[in-house]
């Protein structure tokens, strides 16, 4: 019996090898928030500058979820300042235009191991133009550009994503055949001499 125990703890360790789940692995909407923030850091001195008081319209030729993720998170960068979006009855002190909103997610495959299991490269990218202009004219500018990547297994994929918005999602990487069918029949082929070890074992 105890030959037999080693040999379902062997199944059960690659089995838990090639599914397995490890700890630590950060959530997609989580990086782009570190990477955003990071070049919104940089408008801190001229922003400070130009006043906290004043009215800061901002605007961009992108209206859809990155600007809205940008406005957001902008907003609690400089919790202080009063930034709007919306047509209002008064005239904003300054402008503050995004230009070129790139919020981009991307996964490349990675040759499998039978062992380890399929990992992929994760690619997040946070880019950007961004102006103040005060009375029309262009009064600071900064270009940012920020690039993320790791390696994450096939199967959290689903857990990075999860509760993100679009552009925090990517499209998943298939694979070729050979990658999708061998770790599946190590898995089974394994089980199968394991059950065959055992009544082997249980004959004799």
């Amino acid at each position: 019996m105890s030959k037999f125990a080693l040999i379902l703890l062997l199944v059960l360790l690659i089995q838990c090898s090639v599914n397995g789940q490890p700890a630590g692995i950060v959530d997609n909407d989580k990086i782009f928030t570190v990477l955003l923030n990071e070049g919104l850091n940089r408008l801190t001195d001229i922003l400070t500058v130009s006043g906290k008081d004043k009215i800061y319209f901002v605007s961009s030729a992108e209206k859809d979820k990155k600007f809205e993720y940008i406005v957001m998170n902008l907003r609690k960068t400089f919790p202080d300042f009063k930034f709007i979006t919306g047509e209002i009855n008064v005239k904003p002190d300054y402008k503050l235009h995004f230009n070129n909103l790139i919020l981009k997610t991307n996964y490349k495959n990675l040759s499998s191991n039978p062992i380890k299991g399929k990992e992929v490269i994760r690619e997040l990218t946070v880019n950007y133009n961004v102006n103040l202009i005060f009375n029309d004219s262009s009064f600071y500018s900064d270009v940012f550009f920020k690039k993320y990547d790791d390696k994450i297994p096939y199967d959290n994929i689903p857990d990075v994503e999860y509760g993100a918005d679009e552009f925090a999602k990517g499209k998943i990487p298939e694979g070729n055949f050979g990658e999708r069918l061998l770790i599946p029949l190590i898995v089974a082929a394994v089980s199968a001499v394991a059950v065959i070890l055992f009544y082997s074992i249980r004959s004799k």
